[in-house]
């Protein structure tokens, strides 16, 4: 009986080992399919903000409100990871004392003349802001950024106080006085 058990315990040890074996074997055969699907994601969207200030210029009390809003009828930019996001317009609507006195939807063409061509069809209207460090009786001064995440080229958009044409420009003085927006 002894006999029997240990052929049953020698046989079992046995049949662990080639188990083990044939495992070995059965993998380094296995042939695997490792093909990558790209999932399609939604493109990346900004969230909305809206800013209000009040300003007193040459006599004149202004308010201001600047909404910057994902614009999902512009085209959409493709960055160099080729991640899809959704442009931002701005609507700027200014009252000057109770009355409206412009309403403007912005967007990055309203730069377009002043970017190279990478920078127009890769970047996005980061926003604006009232620059009242920079407003005058004659011009309500707004600076505006277009790019990725917070880098790219400001500008300038003044607005005469007393009507007329918005004149759209480089902030060249950005750096030089820690303008961020």
């Amino acid at each position: 009986m002894k006999k029997i058990y240990m052929l049953a315990a020698v046989l079992s040890l046995g049949m662990l080992t080639a188990c083990g074996g044939s495992t070995k074997e059965d993998s380094a055969n296995n042939k695997y399919d490792t093909t990558v699907t790209k999932v399609e994601t939604e493109p990346i969207a900004d969230n909305e903000q809206t800013s209000k200030i009040e300003v007193d210029l040459g006599g004149h009390h202004y308010e201001i409100s600047i909404r910057r809003c994902p614009d999902k009828s512009l085209p959409l930019v493709i960055d160099e990871l080729d991640q899809k996001f959704y442009d931002n317009s701005v609507e700027l609507d200014i009252i000057r004392d109770g009355a409206s006195f412009i309403k403007k939807q912005v967007t990055k063409a309203d730069f377009k003349e002043l970017l190279p061509e990478n920078e127009y069809n890769g970047g996005i209207l980061l926003g604006m802001n009232c620059d009242t460090a920079r407003s005058t009786s004659a011009n309500l001064c707004f600076t505006a950024q277009i790019g990725q995440a917070g880098e790219g080229p400001a500008f300038l958009l003044m607005v005469p106080t007393g009507g007329g044409e918005v004149v759209v420009s480089r902030d060249n003085q950005q750096e030089e006085i820690g303008y961020d927006n």
